[in-house]
């Protein structure tokens, strides 16, 4: 079994290199659960992977920064800082800093919750 650093290295370098999707089928369990605030969580990778479709299809660019993150190996926690700056179809520039807290067994994201307060227009 990978060591839980391994992992999100591999995880944090397709999303830094744009490849949100190919992450999220890469490293969510077929039964992974997302939420994001306290809004009800998603259930199944399929569901995720169409939501993050939608979200995705209203932008031009999507560009990550992660700015720290933190690792519990023995219990499978990692909780990430990241920025993402998108750009919509008109041009129109946003930021969104958020913190996912994510819960990994067996080399598989099988929870993520995302909490975050507004999204800032830039442009």
């Amino acid at each position: 079994m990978k060591p839980l650093a391994s992992l999100l290295q591999e995880l944090n370098g397709l999303i830094l290199a744009g490849q949100t999707l190919e992450a999220m089928e890469q490293f969510y369990a077929d039964d992974v659960t997302m939420q994001e605030n306290q809004d009800a969580p998603q259930v199944g990778k399929a569901i995720c992977l169409a939501h993050e479709k939608q979200i995705l299809a209203r932008v031009s660019a999507l560009k990550a920064t992660l700015h720290r993150q933190a690792i519990d190996e023995v219990n499978g926690v990692v909780f990430s800082e990241w920025t993402y700056e998108t750009t919509s179809h008109k041009g129109h520039r946003f930021l969104l800093t958020e913190v996912s807290v994510q819960q990994w067994q067996n080399e598989w994201i099988v929870s993520e919750t995302f909490y975050y307060n507004k999204i800032l227009i830039v442009s």
